[in-house]
C-alpha cells in the first residue's frame, strides 16, 4: 500500500437559492408544477478545483451555509469521498420525482447526519439538509406534500 497526499481540501462553499419559472406549467401527479426550486451549490477546493451540484429545496442554500458547509470546510477530500462510500447502511427511499433520499446511517466516526440525494437519470448525487439527529436502522416515509418523514 503507498501512502498517498491528500487530493485536496475543501477550501470554500456556496449556495444559492433557485426559482425559476417555467414557460408553461405541466401536470403531475401532486400537483400543478410552475416552476423549478432548488438551490445551487458550488465547492471549491483549495487547489482551486470547482465542482456544481443542486439540492432538492430553495431553503437549503441557508440550511447548507448555515450548519453543513462550515462541517466541510477544510476536510480533505478523499475522507469526504471515502465518508460517502460507506453511505449504504442508510435506507434508501424513492421520492415522486424519481430521485432517492439517503439519510443517515453509519460512518467511520458512528451515526451520521447527513442527507444525499441520488438522481439515477444524471447518476449525480447532492447533498441534502442535515437531520436534527443523527441516526441509522430507521424508516423514511414519503408524506402526501411530497416530503419524507424520517423517524426512529
Amino acid at each position: 500500500m503507498h501512502d498517498r497526499k491528500p487530493m485536496s481540501r475543501v477550501a470554500r462553499i456556496e449556495a444559492w437559492p433557485v426559482n425559476v419559472p417555467l414557460e408553461a406549467a405541466y401536470e403531475m401527479a401532486p400537483g400543478i408544477v410552475a416552476g423549478i426550486h432548488r438551490s445551487v451549490v458550488r465547492v471549491t477546493t483549495e487547489d482551486g478545483a470547482v465542482g456544481l451540484g443542486e439540492t432538492p429545496s430553495p431553503g437549503d442554500a441557508e440550511r447548507l451555509l448555515g450548519q453543513v458547509g462550515p462541517t466541510l470546510v477544510g476536510r480533505d477530500t478523499d475522507e469526504l469521498r471515502a465518508g460517502i462510500g460507506q453511505r449504504p447502511a442508510a435506507r434508501p427511499q424513492h421520492r415522486r420525482d424519481g430521485r432517492v433520499l439517503i439519510a443517515g446511517g453509519r460512518g467511520a466516526t458512528g451515526l451520521l447526519s447527513s442527507t444525499e440525494i441520488f438522481d439515477p437519470a444524471s447518476g449525480q448525487f447532492s447533498l441534502g439538509v442535515s437531520l436534527l439527529h443523527a441516526r441509522a436502522g430507521h424508516s423514511a416515509t414519503p408524506l402526501s406534500d411530497g416530503r419524507i418523514l424520517v423517524a426512529g
